[in-house]
């Protein structure tokens, strides 16, 4: 075949019209994607060569989404992110964070100091800066009675606080820091300069331990067990605090209690549920600590590592498929084993019905939503609960004609919920009906009562409320974070709610079409902060299906009013 100059010229304009077709249908999603940029400086410095990263704090796994080394200013840039909420933090180890708020306490802050950024489709966001000082170092070794070195044994650290203002937190675990090595050496790294009391080691007061092999009692450097004997480790920032060893005197043994469940009307063994271990405290009360793995056809139960204490089990239907539930047996262990105890229970109550769905056909509904589940938790009938409560619940999967059934209740007033996998796909509950009469408040059950015909009216949309909180007269106190919740009008029911970003943003999704109450408060997060935070605010907005409404918040800090 013969190529005259001119065909080669036409295919060559054919070649680049259609890469230039290429380029510009792939534009729309290049667009999509946006960067978030700052700086990073270290003891007031530009830090090159710091690798920073950005989180999506949608996904499970804690791998970044994509990370990047500043440059020799400082500066970086985390591109091709698509819409979305992010955390951006720095992957180096021995830094801490000298901004009070840089940690986000309402998301998933195991990255350490961070700034949350809610990033727009196609959006370029800037002024994303974090500033580190060089951390300090404590480390030591740890050894029993005879000098040899104790491995793998967990170090803790109790920093001091030299006023209410001042929020000082060992740095995030990296690695096996807070571990011994082989030669029960530790190193902790990356601590904020302050003042800080060592240990290893737990008291028996803490009851279950979960170790079969025993436990090292409570001890502080310098090997004393009383904590105001305990010596101050005083650490500067980028220096080393060491030979902060700590010998422990001896070791304590941890003890097993056998027994088994059985049917109070039968004294036939139940399989297929779980007994829950409590521990004493020191009000005389006690505390739920675990709960252990189902039992088998024969109805035995085996619970390890439990330290020299007072304890009580008990049965509930919580985690189970029994659908049963006890009262519970206390018991002392003292310095040996105990086994044949014997626990009796009761064929619990039950709670069945249908759900139904106010703006959405039912079938769509659990095609959407195929993990949905309805719940109830059961209170004493005074509605007083105490950290000695015996909580008691059940939840159950949705089958494909709407109806649910949960059993092995305990008596008391029993309060409906929804739960899913996805947190972010939940409906509202818009109503309950029992017997055709709408309750707010929950419903009593008795025992060995089955409660038919309840119906939950639940509603579920793409509404979207996005919005930003601004601060005029000042700035907020350290240790508050702003958080938005929004309840439907006239109800009580949590349809969604957010905490800001680092540029006062947030959004809330998959709300259902109704009129929203939504409001703003202040919530402390880690030591109680000095001041007082202001006032909440309120809202109402109306959401519909398929759109976004905005909603912006302006608090007015010189305002002489605080909130409780």
């Amino acid at each position: 075949m013969r190529y005259t100059l001119s065909s080669i010229l036409i295919a060559a304009i054919v070649i680049v019209a259609a890469s230039v077709a290429n380029c510009q249908s792939a534009s729309p999603t290049q667009k999509a994607t946006g960067s978030i940029s700052g700086h990073i400086t270290v003891d007031g410095k530009a830090a090159a060569a710091i690798t920073v990263a950005a989180f999506s704090a949608e996904a499970i796994r804690r791998v970044p989404t994509t990370q990047v080394k500043t440059d020799s200013e400082g500066s970086f840039k985390l591109v091709g992110l698509a819409p979305g909420s992010y955390q951006v933090a720095i992957l180096s180890g021995n830094l801490t964070s000298v901004d009070p708020n840089a940690e986000s306490p309402f998301s998933l802050s195991d990255v350490g100091a961070n700034k949350d950024v809610l990033l727009s489709a196609g959006e370029d966001v800037s002024g994303i800066d974090l500033s580190f000082a060089r951390g300090g170092v404590i480390t030591g070794r740890v050894t029993d009675a005879d000098n040899k070195p104790i491995v793998e044994e967990t170090v803790s650290l109790h920093p001091i606080q030299d006023g209410p203002n001042r929020r000082m937190r060992p740095p995030v675990p990296i690695g096996q820091m807070y571990q011994t090595d082989d030669r029960g050496v530790y190193r902790i790294y990356g601590l904020p300069a302050g003042k800080y009391k060592v240990s290893v080691g737990r008291t028996a007061a803490q009851g279950f331990v979960g170790s079969p092999y025993g436990f090292y009692p409570l001890t502080y450097y310098p090997d004393v067990i009383d904590v105001s004997k305990a010596e101050i480790v005083e650490v500067l920032a980028g220096a080393q605090a060491t030979n902060i060893d700590i010998r422990v005197n001896r070791h304590e043994d941890t003890y097993s209690v056998t027994g088994r469940i059985v049917d109070d009307e039968t004294g036939a063994p139940v399989p297929g549920t779980n007994v829950t271990l409590m521990t004493a405290r020191g009000d005389g009360g006690f505390s739920s600590a675990f709960t252990g793995t189902s039992t088998g056809v024969d109805g035995k139960f085996n619970l390890l590592g439990l330290a020299s204490g007072r304890y009580g089990v008990y049965v509930s239907s919580d985690y189970s498929s029994a659908g049963v539930y006890s009262d519970p047996i206390y018991f002392d262990v003292a310095d040996k084993d105990i086994s044949g105890l014997e626990i009796k229970a009761t064929r619990g109550s039950s709670i069945s019905g249908t759900i139904a769905g106010e703006n959405i056909d039912l079938r769509d509904l659990l095609a959407l939503l195929p993990e949905l589940q309805v719940s109830a938790m059961v209170f004493p009938r005074d509605m007083r609960v105490t950290a000695s409560t015996i909580r008691s619940g059940g939840r159950s999967k949705m089958e494909a004609d709407g109806t649910f059934q949960i059993n092995g209740l305990r008596p008391g007033r029993a309060l409906i919920g929804l739960s899913n996998r996805d947190e972010s796909q939940r409906p509202t509950i818009v109503r309950i009906e029992k017997d055709g009469v709408a309750t707010t408040q929950g419903f009593e059950i008795g025992p060995g009562q089955s409660v038919a015909g309840v119906r939950v009216v639940i509603a579920f949309g793409t509404g979207v409320i996005r919005g930003t909180v601004k601060f005029e007269g000042g700035t907020l106190p350290d240790g508050y974070q702003p958080e938005i919740s929004c309840s439907r009008e006239g109800t009580r029911s949590f349809a969604g709610g957010a905490s800001t970003d680092a540029r006062g943003r947030f959004v809330i999704t998959k709300l259902a079409p109704a009129t929203y109450e939504c409001t703003l408060v202040m919530l402390p997060f880690g030591p109680t902060p000095s001041q007082r935070p202001p006032k909440p605010q309120k809202q109402f907005v109306n959401v519909v299906n398929g759109a976004e409404v905005e909603l912006n918040f302006i608090v007015d800090l010189s305002a002489k009013e605080v909130g409780p």
